[in-house]
């Protein structure tokens, strides 16, 4: 049986967070109700309405079938796809509040932000490899016979 999804047709939201809220709103949902029937927190899930987490597939998915949207509501938004761009920019703007809380922070708290940095900057790197077009990723160079 196929499944049939509730179609959006009021004006396209702006952001992820904004798609969220408004299919929320429109089936008279409150955050609380929405975050039992995804399993995400409450605080997580207001996070996402004001802008500030990135969705990723899985949670989009539970969202959108919450939501009775198609996933891909959520994560093309504007006819803009939720790009390794989006997401990279979320990661920068999390590594520099993490490095603004270093200076002030005790020493277990800096080396657990130092982590923190670490690891967004490797998501950071593995983003930008899998959003380059097959032919720009790097390869090896082969040496000219006179090198």
């Amino acid at each position: 049986m196929k499944r049939r999804y509730r179609k959006v047709t009021d004006c396209e939201p702006l952001s992820v967070g904004d798609a969220v809220k408004s299919a929320r709103e429109m089936l008279e949902m409150n955050q609380a109700e929405l975050a039992r029937a995804t399993g995400i927190r409450q605080s997580h899930l207001s996070e996402i309405e004001r802008g500030k987490r990135v969705v990723g597939r899985a949670v989009a998915e539970k969202l959108a079938k919450a939501l009775e949207l198609h996933p891909s509501h959520l994560l093309f938004v504007g006819d803009r796809m939720r790009t390794g761009a989006d997401q990279i920019e979320a990661l920068v703007m999390k590594i520099l509040k993490n490095l603004e809380t270093i200076e002030s922070a005790n020493a277990s708290r800096r080396h657990a932000l130092v982590e923190n940095v670490a690891s967004q900057v490797k998501e950071i790197q593995r983003l930008n490899r899998s959003n380059l077009p097959p032919s720009s990723q790097a390869r090896p160079r082969k040496k000219a016979s006179g090198e």
